[in-house]
């Protein structure tokens, strides 16, 4: 047997973040670079033939692994991985060690020539969209509100204070439920009578539902994935400025990852016009 690495969690998120400490992503691999890098490095090898799918095991982080089992017949967590006496030779590629190699690192290879669009959209579209395992994932049967509340370690000038998100819920949650995603926020889902969402199996059925009227995150990992497979308009804070959406940048929301159905407004403030704005259209929807 041979065994692809798609994922790593050596480093876990310390209390109050959900990232790695340091950023050090070939021991903790990043979500957004999972999203628009390995996967879909992945998805591209796997529809032209390249996998041997018997003698070959897809290692992933536990709580990805419904990213590629739709896909692949043999995954692995990382962790039951490391446990394993595996030889180098064994290893057909490991992506976090190897990231900058990613299709999506390569402009020239990712994107059809004289275009900012995915140069295999045609080919790979579909699974990139809805190739995820969402067996026993959460599905409401009403109208609701999913958020992203991220904080990270390593980066905090990316986290907004958490009393804008306070008056966010505070202006939606007599109007729709509301599911929130990040580690740490069980404490603020608890005290706001709201839903804290454990698994990111249960994030991308919830914005791939037809009664999610809105997704409200931050600029993370959580919205690159969603830029690839959401199926509901997407309010992105950015305060950091640092995403390029009508760019040519995978890794910073460019458009050659944009296969969502819904439309993406982007906001560069945390401020209570931001939050005015995303409560008025929310309610109103």
């Amino acid at each position: 047997m041979r065994y692809l690495i798609l994922g790593k969690d050596d480093l876990k998120g310390i209390p109050g973040s959900d990232s790695a400490k340091d950023g050090d992503i070939n021991r903790y691999w990043e979500l957004g670079w999972e999203s628009v890098g390995g996967r879909i490095d992945f998805i591209s090898f796997y529809n032209q033939g390249f996998w041997d799918q018997d003698n070959m095991t897809a290692v992933a982080i536990e709580d990805r692994m419904f990213l590629y089992t739709k896909m692949c017949k043999n995954v692995i967590s990382y962790t039951e991985f490391k446990k394993l006496n595996v030889s180098r030779e064994q290893i057909i590629f490991d992506i976090p060690a190897n990231h900058m190699s990613c299709c999506f690192t390569k402009k020239s290879i990712f994107l059809k020539p004289g275009t900012i669009e995915y140069y295999r959209k045609k080919e790979d579209q579909e699974l990139i969209f809805n190739g995820f395992d969402l067996d026993g994932a959460i599905e409401p049967e009403e109208p609701f509100v999913t958020m992203c509340i991220r904080r990270r370690g390593w980066c905090p000038d990316r986290n907004s204070d958490i009393s804008f998100f306070q008056r966010l819920v505070d202006g939606i949650k007599d109007h729709y439920p509301i599911y929130v995603v990040g580690k740490g926020n069980e404490q603020f889902c608890e005290e706001n009578g709201i839903n804290f969402v454990e698994k990111l199996k249960d994030y991308v059925s919830l914005i791939k539902n037809k009664n999610c009227a809105r997704l409200i995150t931050q600029a993370t990992g959580l919205v690159a994935l969603a830029l690839t497979c959401a199926e509901t308009d997407i309010e992105l804070i950015d305060q950091s400025k640092c995403s390029r959406l009508d760019s040519s940048d995978a890794i910073l929301g460019g458009k050659c990852i944009h296969f969502f159905k819904g439309e993406v407004t982007p906001y560069f403030y945390a401020d209570d016009k931001t939050c005015q704005e995303i409560i008025s259209k929310t309610i109103k929807k």
